[in-house]
């Protein structure tokens, strides 16, 4: 998810990497995850496939999650959409 009004610090990803961390080094001793963010604003459920294949798909993850809400899948299956500069 797309976080740029969230203090880094703050964010859902920073959240979740400490505190996979955190349990992690609590059973081994060492820290083991890293957690990226792909979240842009505005994306269709194509623009998650392109930015998928085109940067993510690089660091070979083992777990992916994608939030796909209504507004997104509706964007990706209708014809025309709607924007700020139609008539």
């Amino acid at each position: 998810m797309e976080a740029i009004q969230v203090p880094f610090d703050r964010t859902t990803s920073h959240l979740l990497e400490l505190d996979l961390n955190r349990r992690f080094r609590t059973l081994t001793g060492s820290t083991q995850y890293e957690v990226l963010n792909f979240g842009i604003s505005n994306f269709g459920v194509r623009q998650y496939l392109l930015c998928w294949e085109e940067y993510a798909s690089r660091f070979a993850p083992d777990l992916v999650f994608i939030l796909v809400a209504d507004f997104h899948m509706q964007r990706t299956v209708t014809r025309e959409e709607e924007s700020s500069f139609s008539p």
